[in-house]
């Protein structure tokens, strides 16, 4: 038994020394780098806020996570509209299926208009499915908080403040972040320039028949509508019911 323990202390003694010589390393590093260090610390001590600022540009570029989601959406985020509509349009396309029925799976009641939409986009008759899908995010938001997503701001800001209260988890209040922003979806009509239709389609410039809008029905406007639709039902899934 000696003879076992000898060599295995002998087998452990090579890493032992690698490893106390990587803890002086790192602790000279530590020492002449204090700056890095102390930078490292606010950032893990503020990383709800680091991502949730991510989301939020997200949304005001027209686009929001989902169950499907992965962290190369903060990096599409951050790298601008351009990466960030060509990331999202290759997400959502692959993930349709999959979102729909996610979607049907926690609505039930809102099968035949859900189904509706999603043909209707896979026919590519936008002008039709945009609507639908705006309709069906605005549904769900009032359904789980009390409060209407495009039209009732100050009520649904309101409801996202006491719901955050009654959530424990950081990564849970980052989801809300994006439902902070008043994005151009929930512009008005008057937001009609080309930077403007950029980012998202405008809802109310859509619903009322807006003629700066009617130049809406496109296949990214109606993923992007998908986008929103998903993230929707995503948070409310994910946290505290009202």
């Amino acid at each position: 038994m000696k003879d076992l323990v000898q060599e295995f202390v002998e087998a452990v003694r090579p890493l032992a020394k690698q490893l106390s010589e990587f803890g002086d390393q790192v602790a000279t590093f530590v020492r002449e780098n204090p700056d890095f260090v102390e930078g490292l610390k606010r950032y893990f001590e503020n990383i709800p806020d680091f991502h949730g600022e991510i989301w939020k540009k997200g949304a005001a570029l027209g686009w929001f996570p989902n169950w499907f989601m992965t962290l190369s959406y903060d990096t599409a985020v951050m790298r601008g509209q351009s990466e960030l509509d060509r990331f999202m349009v290759d997400h959502i396309t692959n993930h349709l299926d999959q979102l729909e029925l996610e979607l049907i799976n926690r609505y039930e009641k809102r099968r035949e208009i859900l189904e509706t939409a999603f043909n209707l986009h896979r026919q590519g008759v936008y002008i039709a499915s945009i609507p639908l899908f705006l309709s069906q995010s605005d549904g769900i938001c009032a359904q789980n908080i009390g409060s209407y997503l495009f039209t009732e701001h100050d009520k649904r800001g309101q409801r996202v403040s006491e719901i955050l209260d009654q959530v424990p988890e950081e990564f849970e209040k980052i989801l809300y972040a994006p439902m902070t922003v008043n994005t151009q979806y929930m512009a008005g009509i008057g937001k009609s320039k080309a930077e403007d239709k950029a980012l998202a389609p405008n809802r109310s410039g859509i619903m009322h028949g807006s003629r700066k809008h009617l130049d809406y029905g496109t296949e990214i406007n109606s993923l992007k509508c998908i986008s929103l639709l998903a993230y929707t039902a995503y948070i409310f899934d994910r946290s505290v019911k009202a």
